[in-house]
């Protein structure tokens, strides 16, 4: 009887191992189909990762890009800008020097002026002290021949 028991008790024992196995495997199974997620959802933040970082590169080589375009449109802009500054230098450089031009050119014909002005009252005052004379001398004769 006591074998039977013992058999039984055995029995009993074998029969917890059996379900605590059971448990065991489907506990392993369960977390193995985790793992399994968690390994899948790893590769699939990878991906996305890659894909973000891809992303991110692509999107700083366009602002570097045009960081590049814009400093070259700023350095053009600023050359473009100085030739023009030059150019109205020289612009008003070439002003004032006509306008230094015409000034003397105004006093020399001014200076010129004054004096045909100043040969012009000399020569009526010549006709008319001339014309004096000749009245001077025509009343003479005619005093003469009335004598």
């Amino acid at each position: 009887a006591k074998t039977q028991e013992e058999v039984a008790a055995l029995k009993e024992k074998l029969k917890k191992h059996h379900e605590v196995l059971a448990l065991a495997q489907s506990t392993a199974s369960r977390a193995t189909a985790q793992a399994e997620r968690a390994g899948e959802a790893a590769a699939a933040a990878e991906a996305l990762l890659k894909s973000h970082t891809a992303s991110v590169d692509a999107e700083r080589a366009q602002m570097t890009a045009a960081a590049k375009r814009s400093e070259e449109r700023e350095v053009l802009a600023k050359k473009e800008a100085e030739g023009c500054r030059r150019v109205a230098d020289d612009a008003l450089a070439k002003g004032e020097a006509l306008r230094e031009q015409t000034s003397r050119q105004l006093l020399m014909d001014k200076t010129i002026v004054k004096g045909l002005q100043a040969d012009l009252r000399h020569k009526v005052a010549e006709g008319e002290a001339a014309a004096m004379h000749a009245r001077a001398r025509v009343a003479e004769k005619d005093a003469r021949i009335r004598e």
